[in-house]
């Protein structure tokens, strides 16, 4: 919470009552000054600012109010928020259909021997390719 507040002071002195008599009931001296004031529940702070700075002081007032309603409200979904976020982190964990089909297929493809000797007969010959390529290219340079 922020709050900007101008007060004016009127002083009647001693001497500018001899000086001018009753009538310096009528000549208050007047002197005029801006306070912004800052509060949250652990900090208060009070700062004086000069009237030229009146409106921006009261511009800052007005960022920090909206700033801490904001935070407030941020602040009263927050146990909501942290309960879908940990239901949802659940559901993640325990949702392992999707793995264990990917491991049964994996399983699977690695058990069946029409598969198994395709794949090795690829590798054999994927090799023996990269090692022609390795001759080659040294061989040209």
């Amino acid at each position: 919470m922020a709050s900007v507040d101008a007060q004016v002071s009127s002083r009647i002195t001693a001497t500018r009552l001899v000086t001018i008599g009753v009538f310096a009931l009528a000549a208050k001296k007047k002197t005029g000054a801006v306070y912004l004031s800052i509060e949250n529940p652990d900090v208060a702070s009070v700062i004086e600012c000069s009237q030229e700075d009146n409106t921006k002081a009261r511009e800052f007032a007005v960022k920090i109010t909206n700033a801490g309603k904001a935070a407030a409200a941020i602040e009263a979904r927050l146990p909501d928020l942290i309960l879908s976020a940990e239901q949802a982190v659940t559901t993640a964990v325990s949702d392992t259909a999707a793995i264990d089909a990917a491991q049964a297929e994996l399983s699977r493809v690695e058990a069946d021997p029409l598969l198994v000797g395709p794949i090795e007969t690829a590798q054999v010959a994927l090799t023996a390719a990269e090692s022609k390529l390795k001759d080659l290219t040294a061989a040209a340079a």
